[in-house]
């Protein structure tokens, strides 16, 4: 019962992290952390209490914050204020961002063939998003990298767009006019979506990834000249939510080939079982190997472990299920406020609302 509620604390942690409400964030991750230790808790908890300290620091006088600007001294200071990335890379990282950038296609810059389904799809954005999020990733051009990513996940796991990309390329309905918005915004730059790169990559892997980029990127000059060098421990403190997501994605994934079990039947895997062990959540069905018994249940500890497991993989599959579930559902409110009669879009908007959420649900239950 406690480990429920403390995920519950912690999911509302990450939110107020991600709104950048940082105190509310450590007062909950607090409350989850007393309630049930966590993975990864202590590690958001610290970041939020870093970005906390940032938030509280003394700003810059008034008078500096109110001294005025021509058009050409401040595009001097602009430039003059915002440093290159200084940060080391290797030589992959580099590699791995021409490679993107050389990509034709969508279908090129995920590496999925024309054919492939949706769980091939979010394979390869999630191996790809983990090695070119700009807070890992330091090599020139890795963020237009990373949003070209996004961009091609957000095309190709819509089936509608993806249908109009696999007949118009990239001439589709919808996305000349968003080419267009981006131009008279961006000077050129990539276009934005509905739903952005970072968000993208917050519903696979939780809000995990640090937004200490972001926030830079929005800030006035003055701001990153005032910023304090770092230690090293704070370095570190930033980072380890990273560290988190990667050992997550290499054991807690479904494809890992070292477990004793999947989720689904196969032909090495065909008997089936359900967690039934104290602390666990019982029920849920898995399927493991015919010598399993003889390998995993001579000592309660053992089978503890794999069914621990189990429940992991099961909520991992629920949430990547239920984010996709809230993904198409804001596609559909952000559709139905497209309609310029007052009472067709609060209709559409409604019926967008009342679309059931099955694996939302379940998932909700799940942690009750």
């Amino acid at each position: 019962m406690n480990r429920g509620e403390a995920e519950k604390c912690m999911e509302l942690g990450k939110k107020h992290l991600r709104a950048g409400n940082y105190r509310q964030a450590v007062k909950w991750f607090d409350k989850s952390i007393r309630l049930f230790p966590l993975p990864g808790a202590e590690a958001l908890r610290g970041r939020s209490e870093e970005s906390a300290k940032q938030q509280e620091a003394p700003s810059p006088s008034a008078s500096s914050r109110a001294a005025p600007a021509t058009p050409s001294s401040s595009n001097a200071s602009s430039t003059v204020s915002q440093p290159e990335d200084t940060r080391p890379y290797t030589e992959d990282q580099v590699r791995i961002v021409r490679k993107i950038k050389m990509c034709k296609t969508h279908y090129d810059v995920l590496g999925v063939a024309k054919n492939a389904d949706e769980n091939e799809v979010k394979k390869a954005y999630r191996k790809l998003a983990l090695k070119l999020h700009p807070d890992k990733n330091s090599a020139p051009g890795a963020e237009d990298a990373f949003k070209a990513v996004g961009k091609a996940f957000t095309i190709l796991s819509d089936d509608q767009k993806r249908a109009d990309y696999d007949r118009f390329g990239d001439n589709a309905p919808g996305e000349n006019n968003s080419r267009q918005r981006s131009r008279q915004q961006h000077h050129g730059g990539f276009h934005d979506e509905d739903i952005s790169p970072e968000d993208i990559f917050n519903m696979f892997f939780g809000g995990g990834m640090p937004r200490q980029r972001q926030r830079q990127r929005q800030a006035q000059p003055r701001q990153q000249a005032d910023q304090t060098p770092r230690t090293p421990m704070q370095q570190l403190l930033q980072f380890l939510p990273l560290i988190l997501v990667l050992c997550l994605s290499l054991f807690s994934f479904p494809g890992n080939q070292t477990a004793p079990f999947s989720l689904n039947p196969t032909q090495e895997m065909p008997v089936q079982r359900t967690t039934r062990m104290r602390n666990v959540v019982n029920g849920i069905p898995y399927y493991v190997a015919r010598d399993f018994e003889r390998k995993y249940t001579n000592d309660w500890r053992d089978l503890m472990r794999v069914e621990q497991m189990v429940e992991s993989w099961h909520v991992q599959k629920l949430r990547e299920g239920c984010e996709g579930e809230r993904l198409k559902q804001k596609r559909r409110i952000n559709k139905a406020r497209n309609h310029k009669n007052v009472n067709e879009r609060e209709a559409a908007v409604k019926k967008a609302l009342s679309v059931a959420l099955p694996t939302c649900d379940e998932l909700n239950r799940l942690q009750e």
